[in-house]
């Protein structure tokens, strides 16, 4: 009886179609998803929730079906790593790691938003999230300070060693409209 309502059910998945990297992740993150009992204490707890889409219990649910939208989810970007789920969580599951360890799956199958490939292009360009513009070295010069702070900015070959050694992301996988062209 394979096609039973119960496979088709929102929130019951085919084991054959689990994604075992995803559980295996969590599980040496320290989440273990089948002790997650839905209880929906992480979304309550959730600061950046209460103003954005984000729902963390039901990113934790298809992370236990190892449901590999989880992946594509922009909502899971949406965690500030406050811990909050963390700390409440009355299982002690590890939430927050979870939800990193989930991110670093996402950017390693190219799932990363523009915005974040965006910030790592100007990190790999500058070695900072914020590049120092002609208004803040006008600033700067303003009042009495070098041009360029003394951080990385003093340093462009290394910052050059930085970025090829560490922001290769990989390409953005197709989406489903771009597979049909």
């Amino acid at each position: 009886m394979s096609d039973s309502i119960f496979t088709h059910a929102p929130f019951v998945r085919d084991p054959r179609k689990k994604d075992l990297d995803i559980e295996r992740t969590l599980k040496e993150a320290g989440f273990d998803p089948n002790l997650c009992m839905q209880c929906g204490t992480c979304t309550a707890s959730c600061l950046s929730g209460r103003w954005t889409a984000m729902r963390t219990r039901e990113i934790m649910r298809k992370a236990a079906f190892g449901d590999e939208s989880v992946l594509s989810d922009p909502d899971m970007w949406l965690c500030t790593t406050c811990y909050n789920c963390y700390d409440r969580c009355p299982r002690d599951l590890k939430v927050t790691d979870a939800i990193i360890q989930l991110r670093n799956i996402a950017s390693a199958r190219g799932y990363v938003s523009d915005k974040h490939r965006k910030t790592v292009d100007i990190l790999h360009k500058t070695g900072h999230a914020v590049p120092i513009n002609d208004k803040i070295r006008a600033i700067r010069k303003e009042l009495g300070l070098p041009e360029l702070p003394p951080t990385i900015f003093c340093y462009p070959e290394e910052i050059k060693k930085l970025g090829e050694a560490l922001f290769q992301l990989p390409p953005k996988p197709e989406s489903p409209e771009e597979e049909s062209d």
